[in-house]
């Protein structure tokens, strides 16, 4: 069962932004996380963007706190469940059954392949006898 993470990133210059990981499974070795920075978590419904940056460690799935090293901290906004996938290099469809916020699908598209921003799209899911 692969997971998914939001965590909200405060630096230290006073920005704010959202950080999203995604567990991939099928990544070769560690445990890595697809990531992407965006201004808005992804279990707000409607259309967002986001920039893909580094793979991160699957440690940042329960971390929270001060990142060290002068690149400010991060808190939990909140947590799920992988319930299905699809990852392509010009876009993703992925659904999430967030702890707090229920399931939600989201789509996205590689808007600039230079830039490394992404489209998104995010709906809420009706599951048939899904109270959320």
């Amino acid at each position: 069962m692969a997971h998914s993470v939001v965590l909200e990133h405060t630096t230290p210059d006073g920005g704010l932004h959202f950080d999203w990981m995604i567990e991939d499974a099928g990544l070769v070795g560690e445990r890595r996380l697809r990531t992407w920075r965006l201004q808005r978590p992804p279990f707000a419904t409607g259309e967002f963007w986001g920039d893909r940056i580094a793979d991160h460690r699957a440690l940042y799935l329960d971390f929270e706190g001060d990142l060290g090293a002068g690149r400010g901290a991060v808190r939990r906004v909140d947590a799920g469940v992988i319930t299905g996938w699809v990852w392509t290099d010009a876009g993703l469809s992925v659904s999430v059954r967030w702890d707090r916020c229920g399931l939600i699908g989201c789509v996205g598209r590689v808007g600039s392949v230079a830039s490394g921003r992404w489209e998104f799209r995010a709906t809420r899911a009706s599951v048939p006898g899904d109270a959320t």
